[in-house]
């Protein structure tokens, strides 16, 4: 249902807004509104807007609980107390991150050199000798396997030129290549058409001279980079542990969380000053929603302080925003708040159709999806996708997963096998009828809820035309219910019905939701806004609206037969599978594990659409307008 919300005014100091935030405001959910656009009437007054002073806390406390996935908790912890452990582990954390930045560097650089010498390790030339050459010039590089085989056929042999093998993959030929350096001139150009791409690895590291051969060299530095990848991995446990690196300073995940709460709770109540307006004479207001019973509460503590002023309800100014809607339902209606959501919130005032919506969604679930076993698996998914992934749509899909036990039961089906049911089976032919009837009947049971419901939404509102003339409203009904009454005496029971009978309950409601227009404006003693229309054309239209009307019961209360059929269809469809699932041998398990899952997917998919449509279409749109806007906590923004 709608809580009933009640609009507040609170007036002070500028000088004292915050003790007003830190004394009254923490702990209410307030939806607060733009003060300045809310007071229209107010000429003198603009926005406040301050610096947030937790600002920097807060982003620190933020980079903190991401690093440790921590979550921020409530907590009753002082300010002070609160801005010290952030920023006591902040610090222990910008030099954990400091030193791990730095070993993540260093180990990065002791890559590097590996990376440089690895295609050579089989090369058994000593590298600080080589860098020691006066008369040979040398080069480490590779050259793409085409160029390699045209050096092999050319220069490979060439006197003044001698060329290492290194390593060797698809694409490339690595090695080095030995000239003396009178003969340099010659040798680059050849080699820079043979596309050699020369790179020499580092001769020296931190300043020291490296020795030995490359290979020798790798498996140095692949000792210090598995060392330092060990102090990295120690490193960054610190982070994660119970306690952070600096044992001393005794603060632990719990006391990190609780003091992020706190911090992000005075940041967000600092920040609803932006919404404040302040007059000339320097005193704030401050403008918002809150639940009535929450409303009364805060008006008790506020009236002994001499400070602010309370005003609530009536006695405020005017009121431009439309109250925001929260809505409070029983536990077992509460996961429907998510597909009223949907189709959106209602309206102040409007009736809450979240009770009516759980009800007709679970039922004509389970009826459409009667199976024991399917409903079992139903319901242990939605408690797995609720508990495990937090998904709001868990808790329908559990709710609905235990109706269609009840009725799998009732009707006699477990995972398709066919048994004695306790009332009526689907399996036998001779009530095909009887479910079909009954899904005509369930259908117009709904929609004359959907429109007496609506009839109580047009008296709230004191829409005396729409009470009186709509299809969903006193005629509509009237016409509907005659209908029915008409058929039922006419094509059953095989008896005359009376044109008084007719005239009264059947052509003059008809005719009283087709000319709504001329009635309603008489009934308002209102004249019509826009052109008179010609006779001809009131006419015209009110034709136009008795076919649409009569069209619209008769597809409405059609379309329930989906109910019924969808009852038939499944035991059509397991029937199937049993048949599938027989063979010489025996019965083939696989088979019916296999057909199970895929009805329960396909049917619970559709079955799914197709109540929420009939929820949506054939009720909601009889009654629920949906346009209501959220009640949002400043706490939530």
């Amino acid at each position: 249902m709608v809580q009933k919300m009640e609009h507040i005014n609170v007036t002070g100091n500028v000088a004292d807004i915050n003790a007003f935030i830190e004394q009254y405001i923490l702990d209410y959910n307030i939806h607060f509104e733009d003060a300045v656009k809310e007071l229209v009437h107010e000429k003198t007054i603009k926005s406040m807007r301050a610096e947030n002073p937790y600002a920097e806390a807060r982003g620190k406390a933020n980079k903190i609980v991401a690093e440790l996935a921590l979550k921020s908790a409530q907590s009753e912890m002082e300010l002070p107390k609160a801005i010290d452990i952030i920023e006591r582990a902040y610090n222990s954390m910008e030099n954990i991150s400091a030193e791990l930045d730095a070993r993540k560097k260093r180990a990065l650089q002791y890559q590097e050199v590996i990376d440089a010498y690895s295609p050579y390790t089989n090369l058994p030339v000593d590298i600080k000798k080589l860098a020691s050459l006066d008369y040979i010039e040398f080069g480490f590089g590779k050259m793409p396997i085409t160029s390699f085989k045209q050096f092999e056929a050319f220069l490979y042999k060439d006197p003044e030129l001698l060329f290492l093998l290194g390593a060797r993959d698809q694409d490339f030929q690595w090695g080095i290549y030995f000239t003396p350096r009178f003969m340099i001139d010659k040798i680059e150009p050849i080699f820079s058409s043979l596309a050699f791409q020369k790179s020499d690895p580092p001769f020296s590291f931190d300043g020291e001279e490296l020795e030995g051969n490359p290979k020798d060299i790798c498996e140095l530095f692949k000792v210090a980079r598995a060392k330092i990848e060990k102090e990295i991995l120690q490193t960054s446990k610190n982070i994660t542990a119970e306690y952070l690196n600096d044992a001393s300073l005794n603060i632990t995940k719990s006391d990190i969380a609780r003091a992020a709460g706190k911090i992000e709770e005075l940041y967000k109540s600092f920040d609803i000053i932006k919404l404040a307006a302040k007059t000339k004479n320097d005193f704030f207001i401050f403008v918002g929603w809150m639940e009535e019973r929450d409303a009364r509460r805060l008006e008790q503590e506020i009236s002994p302080d001499d400070r602010f002023v309370f005003i609530s309800g009536d006695e405020s100014p005017a009121i431009v925003s439309s109250p925001p809607i929260k809505l409070r339902n029983n536990f077992l209606a509460r996961p429907f708040e998510f597909l009223t959501k949907m189709y959106g919130l209602p309206s102040y005032g409007e009736i809450d159709p979240t009770i009516l919506l759980a009800a007709t969604y679970t039922i004509l679930f389970g009826i459409m999806f009667a199976d024991a076993g399917q409903g079992a698996a139903l319901a242990a998914l939605g408690f797995y996708l609720r508990r495990k992934k937090g998904l709001a749509l868990g808790s329908i899909i559990s709710v609905v997963g235990v109706s269609s036990i009840f009725f799998g039961l009732l009707f006699g089906s477990v995972f398709g096998y066919e048994f004695h049911s306790v009332a009526i089976s689907p399996a036998e032919s001779e009530n095909s009828a009887a479910f079909l009837i009954f899904a005509i009947a369930s259908g117009i049971g709904l929609i004359l809820t959907s429109m007496l419901i609506n009839l109580i939404n047009a008296a709230k509102k004191n829409k005396i035309k729409e009470y009186l003339f709509e299809p969903n409203g006193a005629a509509g009904i009237i016409f509907y219910v005659s209908s029915i009454i008409i058929i039922y005496l006419a094509a059953i029971k095989k008896v005359s019905v009376p044109a008084p009978f007719i005239l009264i309950f059947l052509v003059t409601p008809i005719l009283a939701a087709a000319f709504k227009k001329p009635l309603g404006a008489l009934i308002g003693k209102t004249r019509q806004p826009q052109e008179k229309e010609s006779a001809g054309m009131v006419i015209v239209e009110a034709f136009i609206e008795i076919f649409e009307i009569i069209l619209g019961y008769f597809t409405n209360t059609v379309s329930f037969v989906r109910v019924g059929a969808f009852i038939l269809s499944h035991v059509a469809m397991m029937s199937v599978v049993w048949k599938l699932s027989e063979s010489v041998s025996g019965r083939n398990i696989f088979v019916l594990i296999l057909g199970n899952i895929l009805a329960t997917a396909i049917e619970g998919l559709i079955v799914g659409i197709q109540v929420l449509r009939l929820c949506y279409y054939e009720m909601f749109s009889r009654f629920y307008e949906g346009a209501g806007r959220p009640f949002r906590s400043y706490k939530e923004i």
